[in-house]
């Protein structure tokens, strides 16, 4: 996240932290009651252990209704400052997306002149659905929040869930002291203190009110993050697509000694579906959030939090100290200067510096970094000595020694379990070796040498290969770099299979042509966000060469012809504006992608522009088969007259009304739209001229043969997809995507679509 959306994050963790203790504060007195009036039915229990204990078991009704009060003022408690965050989680989910430069997100038009803000359709009554809709979604641990407190008749009179629990911590205490012998007057001091008279009751930890007030602490946090996190995905859900172009969903943890080993390795983990990431809270006390950001932004910034025992000094320092497992710390936010840090980098920092408060901060994350004597955990101690060596000595990566440690199930010291003393970090993450046989045994003979081998020479560059390379148009940010293009490319081209041989020849016709390639990630919107395409030399010849082109291979008549000198003009305007220096609006419409688009290009225009996304994967072997076999069942369901959505639609997740999204989407548009230019270099043949010219001579005829000739033509007419099936240029594109990648396939199901790429190719070659 940028340094806004930080600034944000806090003040909003902040924000919530207050919700939770309004929500406590106003249980407090029904609490103190309860709590008070359960000490006296112990108080009243007679003394003798065998009497004690049957009493006790008897007045289980009394305690529960004893305990009732408290029960239904938490509830009202909750339920009444809930709905209260609803405006301010909505404001911070619109600020949180306005800092991403997310263009005018529904919400922040503020109040419409005229428009009523009460019943029936009003603001007020907007926000009260919206609480009352995430109010109903609200959980603890995948309990529904009503439901933890909601009354279910029993033999021991009307009980819920949160009674229960709280008769739990009761009677564990009770059942303790009865055990141990104690007195009645002893075991009711276990259960609280005596208030004061300013209502106050001192909730020490270890009896049965210290328990109970903890889980309090800990449903009223857990709600509040259930909750906010309802009202962000209401927030989400109503905006436009357009709105998550190019931007992620951030899992963000709270960068201090409190993180737990379960949400410490998620922080700073990026998916492009929100799907893709654990729910929120993951767990009970959960402070982790989600966020949407942007992959691409510069701003990236994050602070931890440092303990220290003495009171630290300078920007950043807290006055107030803060507890973790029950002992008292100062602190000061450490800004992480690193772009995109994680908590695993922040540790790794702690861990480097190696100064006395960055110890002390590692070893209480790990588990505690009390002196041996004192009563206190020194656990802590070790894990981080591990941890510490594993990133400066073993030179492991931050993310993949806190992994081990909370994962492995070999590694002694993993975060979960600490029954022996830590071992060495195994290399490269790897289980511990098992121990050595005590026995001695002779050394092995040394094997015979083998003779070198000499190793094969890398494959040489290709003259196609080397210029796809020089003119892969990236903005430094491209997922997926100019190097992966070539060696994903040579994977594709690999062999000697049909697939093979037609991917080869686009590479040659990109070559012969002169075509680039734009990457654009959809957000460009200054003059300085097309630079490194409008600046380069290689475009410009790129755009001079396809200017030409259009004007050699213009259609003789008709419509296309038409649109043809149209398109021809724009882009010689195109031209102009780019040696001027002049930033137009043709600049942006061929340069910038919209968020509805996986790319495009133009009649005319010297490059293909294909969408930048960090959800794309590199080409592997594996890669190239799943996209041969997505787009060869494409084939097939043409075949059956039944297209689907797209070639290769099997790779495809809709992601919006009209937007879809694959890891090798890159791939697929690129071949598509380089299909595109194909086309126009071919002169825009039509499919029709493929089919049988008695049909097409019979669609002339005005009587019923002509209507069944043109019948037989919309059958015979290839519909390589849906979206191929919208015009004759999409059609010709979507069908070269076939022809790629399924050719023996396209050939068999349709020999004439599989001419008509094939004869606009080989014009395309000439």
């Amino acid at each position: 996240m940028n340094e806004r959306q930080l600034s944000l994050f806090l003040r909003h963790a902040f924000s919530l932290v207050n919700a939770e203790n309004a929500a406590l504060k106003g249980a407090n007195p029904a609490f103190v009651r309860s709590m008070q009036g359960v000490k006296r039915i112990v108080e009243n229990l007679p003394e003798g252990s065998l009497r004690l204990k049957k009493t006790w078991q008897d007045l289980e009704p009394a305690v529960l209704q004893a305990l009732r009060p408290y029960n239904d003022a938490f509830r009202d408690s909750l339920f009444d400052k809930l709905p209260e965050l609803t405006a301010d989680i909505e404001d911070e989910v619109i600020d949180m997306l306005s800092a991403v430069n997310v263009p005018n997100p529904i919400g922040t038009a503020g109040q419409v002149a005229g428009a009523p803000t009460d019943a029936p359709f009003g603001l007020n009554r907007q926000l009260a659905d919206t609480s009352r809709q995430a109010l109903a979604r609200t959980s603890i641990n995948n309990v529904n929040l009503a439901k933890l407190f909601e009354l279910s008749p029993t033999n021991k009179g009307p009980v819920s869930m949160w009674m229960r629990e709280n008769y739990r911590s009761i009677d564990r205490v009770v059942q303790t002291g009865i055990l141990q012998g104690a007195s009645t007057e002893a075991i009711a001091k276990e259960i609280s203190e005596e208030a004061s008279l300013g209502g106050l009751l001192k909730t020490t930890k270890g009896t049965a009110a210290g328990s109970i007030k903890a889980q309090a602490n800990t449903i009223a946090r857990t709600a509040v993050q259930s909750f906010n996190t309802q009202v962000t995905q209401r927030v989400w859900a109503a905006q436009d697509d357009e709105v998550f172009e190019g931007l992620v969903y951030e899992w963000t943890a709270a960068l201090d000694a409190r993180v737990c080993p379960t949400c410490g390795p998620l922080d700073g983990r990026k998916e492009d579906e929100r799907r893709d990431l654990p729910p929120v809270p993951i767990h009970p006390n959960c402070r982790c959030q989600v966020v949407l950001s942007d992959p691409d932004d510069d701003d990236d910034v994050r602070t931890g939090i440092q303990l220290s025992r003495e009171k630290p000094t300078g920007p950043g320092a807290y006055a107030s100290k803060v507890k973790v497992d029950g002992k008292s710390f100062y602190r000061k936010a450490v800004e992480i200067k690193k772009p995109g840090a994680t908590y695993a980098d922040y540790l790794a920092d702690l861990a480097t510096k190696d100064t006395k408060n960055s110890r002390l901060t590692l070893a209480e994350y790990f588990g505690g970094a009390g002196k041996a004597g004192q009563g206190e955990s020194t656990l802590g101690v070790a894990r981080a000595d591990w941890f510490r060596k594993a990133v400066t000595e073993k030179n492991v990566r931050p993310d993949k020694a806190l992994q081990a440690l909370v994962t492995k199930p070999d590694i002694e010291t993993k975060l979960r379990s600490f029954k022996a003393p830590p071992k060495d970090f195994p290399s490269g993450g790897s289980s511990p070796p098992k121990p050595k046989s005590p026995k001695p045994t002779p050394p092995p003979k040394p094997a015979p040498k083998p003779k070198a081998v000499a190793k094969p020479a890398p494959p040489k560059q290709t003259k196609d290969a080397q210029y796809i390379v020089e003119h892969q148009l990236s903005n430094g940010k491209a997922k997926i770099t100019a190097a992966e293009v070539e060696t994903g490319f040579a994977e594709i081209a690999k062999g000697d299979s049909q697939s093979a041989k037609n991917f080869s020849q686009m590479m040659q016709f990109q070559t012969k042509n002169n075509i680039s390639t734009i990457w654009s990630n959809g957000r460009e919107k200054v003059p300085a966000d097309f630079n490194h395409w409008k600046q380069s030399d290689k475009f410009l010849s790129s755009q001079k060469s396809a200017i030409a082109r259009g004007k050699r291979t213009m259609p003789a008549s008709g419509r296309d012809r038409d649109m043809s000198i149209i398109s021809n003009k724009y882009n010689e305007r195109l031209l102009e504006d780019i040696e001027d220096g002049t930033f137009s609006s043709r600049v942006m419409s061929l340069g910038k992608l919209k968020s509805t688009e996986l790319g495009h290009t133009a009649n005319s225009f010297g490059a293909i522009v294909v969408k930048q996304g960090t959800h794309q994967v590199p080409m592997t072997t594996s890669a190239v088969e799943r996209v041969r076999a997505a787009v060869r069942e494409s084939v097939r369901r043409s075949a059956e007259n039944r297209p689907g959505p797209l070639a290769g639609e099997n790779l495809f997740k809709r992601t919006g009304k009209t937007t879809w999204k694959a890891k090798e989407d890159w791939v697929l548009t690129y071949v598509h739209e380089m299909g595109h230019q194909v086309h126009y270099s071919a002169g825009l043949p039509q499919f029709r001229d493929y089919l049988p010219k008695d049909l097409i001579k019979r669609t002339a005829q005005k009587n019923i043969d002509g209507v069944k000739a043109l019948q037989e033509v919309k059958e015979q007419t290839w519909k390589p997809s849906q979206y191929g099936n919208t015009n004759e240029l999409e059609r010709f594109a979507e069908s070269y995507v076939q022809f790629v990648f399924a050719p023996d396939e396209l050939k068999e199901a349709s020999p004439a679509a599989y001419k008509w790429v094939a004869d606009a190719i080989k014009k395309g070659l000439q």
